[in-house]
C-alpha cells in the first residue's frame, strides 16, 4: 500500500504498536460472527459494499443517505468493501481507542500508518479506521441520539472516499442530476446553489443522484459516469418554505452550531434517485437578483476553478493525480453557467437547455 496520505497539519502518523493492534482487530472481525450483528448489502460506486452493524439502532442510523444504494442480498459478487459499525460504549477494544483519541489530540483529526495502510479519522461522535489493504471499515459510534446533522448525512465518508480514490475514481464536491440519461453535474463552492437546483429538479420529477459528493469514473472513449454516494440534502431552515414538500420530513439538529437541516430523499423519492448515470454537462450556478434563468457557456478554466479547489480539500492526499482527472473531465464534458433567480419554476427548463446545448456540443466534437 503507497505511502500516499499527505502528513500535512491535519494528518499525524499512527506508532507501530498501535498498528499492530489495529490489524488485530480487523482479523477479529473479518468472518462478522459477532453476536446481534445487522447485516445490509449496498452497491457504492458499482462495488459491492457489506454493513455490519451491532444492533438495529445503529443499522438505521446509517441506512438514510444509503437507501437508494441497498440491495436484497449479497449475490454473486465478490464483496469490494466491509463496514463494522460498532458500539463504542460496549466496544472490545477501548485500549485501540484510548490510544487513537491521545494520538488524534496530538496530531489532528487524521492519523495515517507509516506505510499508508491504516487511516483513522475522527468526528465528534464517530471514529473510524480504515484498512486500505483489505478494504475494511471500523467505524466505532459512541452514542446514537447526540449524532450531529452531518454525522448521520455522510456515514464514514473520509474513509468512504478514500476508497474511491483507491479505485481510480475522482470524488468531487458536486451535485449531480439527470434527465433521459443525461447527467448535468452541478459544480461551485458552498452556497453557490447546486442544492437549490438539484431539488428544484428533483421535485420537478428529474433523476437525483446528488447535491454534495460525487464519484466520478472515466469510461469507454473518453466519457464520464458520475456515480452517488449519498442521497441526503442539507438545507437551510430558511429555504426550508421554498420546498414545503420537504420541510414536512426535515431534521433539526441537537446544536446550535448545526446550522442546516437534513432531508433524507431516498424516503420520499424512492423512484427518482438512482445509482449511477453518465455527465453529459458541467454546469456552474451562480444565484442573482433576476428573472427566470439563464444558460451561457463557460471556459474550461473557470469550470475547473469551480470544481476543483473545494474537491481538492475533501481528502489530505497527493494532488497531481486528482488535478489532473479533474482537468481531463472539464476538458472533455461541455461547461455553462447556470444564472438562477428566485423563480424555482424556471430552473429545470434552462438545466434542460444545458443538456441540449451539451449534445450539440458532443456531436460537433465527433
Amino acid at each position: 500500500m503507497p505511502p500516499d496520505v499527505q502528513n500535512n497539519g491535519s494528518t499525524g502518523l499512527l506508532d507501530r504498536n498501535l498498528c499492530a493492534a489495529l490489524e488485530s482487530a480487523f482479523s477479529r472481525r473479518e468472518d462478522g460472527t459477532e453476536n446481534h450483528t445487522e447485516n445490509a448489502w449496498y452497491t457504492i460506486a458499482e462495488g459491492k459494499t457489506l454493513v455490519r452493524a451491532s444492533g438495529r439502532p445503529l443499522k438505521q442510523a446509517f441506512d438514510g443517505p444509503l437507501m437508494h444504494l441497498r440491495d436484497r442480498e449479497k449475490g454473486d459478487v465478490e464483496v469490494q468493501l466491509k463496514v463494522n459499525v460498532l458500539d463504542r460504549r460496549r466496544s472490545a477494544d477501548p485500549y485501540i481507542l484510548e490510544a487513537l483519541e491521545s494520538q488524534m489530540d496530538a496530531k489532528g483529526s487524521a492519523c495515517t500508518s507509516e506505510d499508508g495502510r491504516f487511516i483513522a479519522h475522527r468526528t465528534p461522535h464517530i471514529l473510524t479506521c480504515f484498512d486500505r489493504k483489505h478494504r475494511h471499515i471500523l467505524a466505532w459510534i459512541s452514542d446514537v441520539d447526540e449524532l450531529l446533522i452531518y454525522e448521520r448525512s455522510r456515514p464514514f465518508y473520509f474513509s468512504l472516499l478514500l476508497w474511491c480514490h483507491d479505485r481510480n475514481l475522482q470524488v468531487v464536491h458536486a451535485g449531480l442530476v439527470a434527465l433521459k440519461n443525461r447527467g448535468v453535474l452541478l459544480a461551485g463552492m458552498g452556497g453557490a446553489g447546486k442544492s437549490t437546483v438539484a431539488l428544484t429538479c428533483l421535485c420537478a420529477g428529474w433523476t437525483f443522484l446528488s447535491d454534495d459528493y460525487v464519484a466520478v469514473e472515466e469510461a469507454a472513449g473518453g466519457a464520464f459516469v458520475g456515480h452517488s454516494l449519498y442521497s441526503s440534502s442539507h438545507l437551510a431552515p430558511d429555504h426550508l418554505p421554498r420546498f414545503p414538500h420537504l420541510a414536512r420530513h426535515a431534521l433539526h439538529g441537537n446544536t446550535p452550531q448545526e446550522d442546516k437541516c437534513l432531508v433524507y430523499l431516498g424516503m420520499l423519492f424512492p423512484d427518482l434517485l438512482a445509482r449511477s448515470i453518465p455527465i453529459s454537462a458541467i454546469a456552474l450556478p451562480v444565484v442573482k437578483e433576476m428573472e427566470g434563468a439563464r444558460i451561457q457557456p463557460v471556459s474550461k478554466a473557470e469550470a475547473f476553478l469551480a470544481l476543483a479547489p473545494s474537491s481538492m480539500a475533501m481528502l489530505p492526499l497527493p494532488t497531481k493525480k486528482r488535478m489532473d482527472r479533474m482537468a481531463a473531465l472539464v476538458e472533455r464534458v461541455p461547461c455553462f453557467r447556470l444564472e438562477v433567480g428566485p423563480d424555482l419554476n424556471a430552473i429545470p427548463p434552462a438545466v434542460q437547455e444545458i443538456i441540449s446545448a451539451s449534445e450539440k456540443a458532443w456531436n460537433h466534437r465527433s
